[in-house]
This record gives C-alpha cells, structure tokens and sequence, in this order.
C-alpha cells in the first residue's frame, strides 16, 4: 500500500515538473474540496488522482521526523469516505485543507 502510494505521489510530482504545461494534477492541491469526484470507485482514474494526492500527503507527513502514521488508521476507501463527507460539507476547502483535517482526527482517535 504505501509502496503504491509513494509511486502514485512520484508520479504526480513528476507531472508537475517546472517546464510542463499547467494541468490539473500539477495544480490539484490548490482544487477546491467543489471539484472532489463523487461516488465514483477508487479505481476510477477521476477519483484516484486526488485520492492518491492524499494518500501520497499522509504518507509525506508520516515520514517527516517520525511523524504520525495516519494510514495505519485507515485503509484506502476509509479514506476516500471520510474526504467524500468531508468535500460534501466544506465545498469552498481544497483538497490539501481535507488531508490536513484527517490526519488531525485520525491523531485524535488514536489519543483516545
């Protein structure tokens, strides 16, 4: 899972090299949470580019310094559930700020 994630991420980044043209996966962290896809499977390529930027997010942040490890908490579809409700109720939000928000309550439930 994390081997796919961190691919996944590499490849976003390599989408978003300084000399490529301007698309929406070099730009999809600055997406607002309106332009989350939906009930859609996470095999679906529409959802599984901004997916996979989440994953790719926690991921990043858990290797940081011994950071939280928010994806032994959560599997891939805990994950798009949680972004789809979350997106529902925070349309204006983008998509980097709902990442942010489920490592913050995944580290709340593992306090408890």
């Amino acid at each position: 899972m994390k081997a796919v994630t961190l691919g996944c991420a590499l490849v976003l980044l390599a989408l978003g090299r300084a000399d490529a043209q301007p698309i929406q996966s070099r730009y999809l962290g600055e997406v607002s949470c309106g332009a989350w896809p939906k009930a859609k499977p996470v095999t679906d390529i529409e959802k599984a580019v901004p997916l996979n930027l989440v994953l790719g997010i926690l991921f990043g942040r858990a290797s940081q310094d011994g950071g939280f490890d928010a994806l032994l908490r959560a599997d891939v579809y805990q994950v798009a559930a949680w972004m789809d409700n979350y997106c529902a109720a925070n349309p204006l939000d983008t998509i980097i700020t709902g990442a942010m928000k489920l490592e913050e309550e995944l580290m709340a439930r593992a306090a408890q």
